[in-house]
């Protein structure tokens, strides 16, 4: 099969993808017997190289996140974080995130701080095609308690690069989280969460992308299963026009 007939077949599939895709994230609510939540998360991401030709580059993402109907500031996320981009392929992350956090049925705020390396692999089939796995460790500390948590996280993402007037894509992740280490704030459970991601993307500027998405986070529990749609919107700015992709939680 030639470059161009696996393009054309991939176009041919994404309408049957997609339909899939709800089918699943419906099923999965459904049969789970899940406690469901509705939530808004909005952010914006800016990259740049620290300076021209640099292979360093630096990330910022702040992100507030809304649960029940935009009822209530549930969490605001900042993360700054510095990388390496080796080549076309490869990079190399060190992160740190800031959460503060008013957990659902309470009204107190608490403090989640997180260290984070991580190894990113892009690669890209024809010109319509691009597939990325992420992989990253999480050090974790909760401001009311003195236990540290870690935690290992594993995205798998695709996306159908726009070549349409509007030059929208379309983009897909999944992503498991694993305990390694838990505290007396973390559940027991060694799966922690999974999440489900489907959304386009619409270029607005030569540096800037808007994101709309629907994301899905299922966190299995062994007396009652916790599931949330979100429905997420962000803005992602590369002043170094390598190209910017969707803004989710990192």
């Amino acid at each position: 099969m030639s470059m161009e007939d696996k393009r054309q077949f991939i176009y041919k599939l994404k309408p049957q993808l997609v339909i899939c895709w709800v089918l699943l994230l419906k099923m999965s609510a459904v049969f789970a017997g899940t406690n469901d939540s509705n939530g808004l998360w909005a952010g914006i991401n800016i990259e740049n190289r620290f300076q021209p030709n640099s292979k360093w580059h630096y990330n910022v993402l702040v992100q507030p996140r809304f649960i029940n109907s935009q009822v209530m500031l549930q969490q605001v996320e900042v993360s700054p974080a510095i990388f390496y981009q080796q080549n076309q392929h490869w990079s190399y992350w060190l992160g740190y995130g800031l959460f503060p956090t008013t957990p659902q049925g309470t009204s107190q705020t608490y403090l989640e701080q997180r260290i984070w390396p991580q190894i990113e692999y892009d690669t890209n089939i024809g010109d319509r095609l691009k597939l990325s796995a992420r992989s990253r460790y999480e050090i974790r500390q909760w401001s009311d308690s003195a236990q540290i948590a870690t935690r290992f996280r594993q995205r798998f993402e695709a996306t159908v690069i726009g070549h349409n007037a509007l030059n929208i894509s379309y983009d897909a992740f999944y992503e498991g989280f694993l305990n390694v280490k838990n505290a007396d704030w973390v559940t027991d459970e060694r799966v922690d969460q999974n999440r489900y991601y489907l959304g386009i993307e619409i270029p607005t500027t030569a540096t800037t992308v808007l994101n709309f998405g629907y994301l899905y986070i299922y966190r299995p529990r062994e007396v009652e299963s916790q599931a949330e749609h979100i429905f997420s919107i962000g803005l992602s700015v590369n002043l170094d026009k390598r190209g910017v992709g969707p803004v989710y939680s990192v």
